[in-house]
C-alpha cells in the first residue's frame, strides 16, 4: 500500500474492523498462539 492511499487505507481498516467484530480475528490470533498487537506496536509498524 502506498503511503497516501487514503482509499486503500480506509478500506483495510473497515475490513478489519468487521473480522474483529465478527470474532474472526480473535480465532485467528487463538489458532496461531499469537496476541493481538499493542496501539505502540501498529504505531512502529505504521512508520516503515
Amino acid at each position: 500500500m502506498r503511503k497516501n492511499n487514503s482509499e486503500v487505507k480506509a478500506a483495510l481498516e473497515d475490513a478489519l474492523k468487521k473480522i474483529q467484530a465478527s470474532g474472526f480475528y480473535d480465532k485467528l490470533l487463538a489458532k496461531y498462539n499469537l496476541a493481538a498487537p499493542t496501539p505502540e506496536e501498529i504505531a512502529a509498524a505504521m512508520q516503515k
